[in-house]
């Protein structure tokens, strides 16, 4: 996947990485991989590994993030 919006370009390069070995895997141990990501509430980073069928967890700090 390409990050052509600029959107948190360390982890996108973390995450194709290392995830992207595990893209033909069935959906059944895609979905045993667990995935957190903080303050991402909008992120398509966190969408895009959800439909490929991670289980992708976001947390949202936008209230709590100063900075």
């Amino acid at each position: 996947m390409l990050n052509d919006s600029d959107e948190r370009p360390t982890e996108y390069e973390f995450v194709w990485k290392w995830l992207a070995i595990l893209l033909p895997f069935e959906k059944k141990v895609k979905k045993s991989i667990k995935l957190l990501d903080v303050g991402g509430a909008e992120s398509r980073l966190a969408k895009t590994l959800a439909e490929l069928g991670f289980d992708t967890t976001v947390i949202d700090i936008a209230d709590l993030d100063h900075g």
